[in-house]
């Protein structure tokens, strides 16, 4: 009962400056250095990798790329990395295209051939 007496008697304009007083900092724990270690080896079934600037280029990459190309009708005939893009030579509705695809699968030329 005495606290809700408290309360009533601060002043609203007091109790707002008592909300906004930063609240104390936690000291955090120095950052402890990572223990060496040798890189792990590579598996031998992993994707061939190609350089390309941001995102690294892959068969697997290419293929998946050429799957968004068929979910939009596309018939993929022909699929090679060229740095720095994925290009494919396609066909769709009667019409021969050259598509160049970013790493991430997105279409950044499409023309017809």
């Amino acid at each position: 009962m005495k606290r809700l007496t408290l309360l009533g008697l601060l002043s609203p304009v007091a109790l707002l400056a008592a909300c906004n007083q930063p609240s104390p900092k936690a000291m955090a724990p120095a950052p402890q250095p990572a223990p060496a270690q040798a890189p792990a080896p590579m598996p031998a079934n992993a994707p061939v990798a190609v350089s390309a600037g941001e995102a690294e280029l892959t068969k697997q990459g290419l293929s998946a790329c050429a799957d968004v190309l068929r979910g939009q009708g596309f018939f993929v005939t022909d699929k090679e990395i060229d740095r720095p893009l994925y290009e494919f030579d396609a066909i769709k509705e009667n019409q021969k295209w050259k598509i160049k695809m970013s790493g991430n699968c997105e279409i950044v030329l499409q023309k017809l051939d």
